[in-house]
């Protein structure tokens, strides 16, 4: 199986989120304000992907040592944010994003999805931080 191929059987749409999250789940449209990679010493050096949005952190630090340039191509393709000549990570900054929420309200849930701003199309937080060769 390809990256690409993996990377679309992790694509929802809402209708999607509706059979998989029933009735009680949320989207909230938000920005992203930081995007960084973070190595803790104190666990082994793990790395880690940081980001944050206005009010809420939606990828919270996973131990993503082994995936995290999988992890990376993946919020590249699914904000639209390819170039020919490259991207740097800073370039996800100020990106107009949907957060999904498993609750009715956005306080008390937990975020569980992320999403493109205009485009039908979420990853699934738990989906995309297991991607793999």
């Amino acid at each position: 199986m390809t990256y690409k191929d993996r990377y679309k059987d992790i694509l929802y749409t809402q209708e999607d989120l509706k059979k998989r999250l029933g009735q009680s789940y949320c989207i909230e449209n938000n920005i992203i304000k930081e995007v960084n990679i973070v190595v803790t010493g104190h666990f082994g050096n793990c790395v880690s992907l940081d980001m944050l949005c206005y009010g809420v952190c939606p990828i919270p630090l996973y131990n993503s040592t082994g995936n995290i340039g999988y992890i990376l191509r993946a919020l590249i393709d699914i904000f639209d944010k390819e170039q020919d000549d490259s991207v740097k990570i800073k370039e996800l900054n100020g990106t107009p994003i949907r957060i999904v929420f498993d609750n009715k309200n956005v306080h008390g849930g937990k975020s569980v999805a992320i999403g493109h701003f205009m485009k039908d199309r979420f990853v699934f937080i738990e989906d995309l931080m297991k991607l793999k060769e």
